[in-house]
């Protein structure tokens, strides 16, 4: 196969897909022996670039941070524990959860968008692929 099919492949077998037919599938030995036909097509975007705030390693962020604070250590212990765990308390309840909770918070977002992540180095993103694929099954052997 080549990139372009090994792409078609994994989005026809979308996440979800998989886990739908997982709830299906009882413990055990299965044989599988099937052929597909994936037709349709790929849009592959332009690569970008972004700030990586997903990827900036948390632990060794928190221990730099740890480390340079001095004497205030065991004050920035104390606020990182109460605030990582109220940030926790709001997980799965949108974007802006905290925002609608604090209304102090958004003008601490605006800080870490423009005097924090602005001045991170950018990394080179690949372009998102959208796929528009129908599956056939062209054959099943029992």
């Amino acid at each position: 196969m080549d990139a372009k099919e090994q792409i078609a492949l994994s989005k026809a077998l979308s996440k979800r897909v998989i886990d739908d037919a997982r709830e299906l599938l009882t413990p055990g030995v299965h044989n599988v022996d099937v052929s597909i036909r994936i037709s349709g097509s790929l849009s592959v975007s332009e690569d970008y670039f972004t700030t990586p705030t997903v990827s900036i390693p948390l632990k060794e962020t928190m221990a730099l941070l740890l480390h340079r604070m001095g004497f205030q250590r065991e004050a920035a212990i104390t606020i990182l524990r109460e605030v990582m765990t109220e940030a926790i308390g709001t997980m799965g309840c949108g974007k802006n959860a905290l925002a609608d909770a604090l209304p102090i918070v958004v003008e601490a977002m605006e800080m870490v968008e423009t005097e924090i992540l602005a001045h991170l180095p950018q990394q080179s993103r690949k372009g998102p692929v959208r796929a528009s694929l129908a599956i056939e099954e062209i054959g099943v052997l029992a």
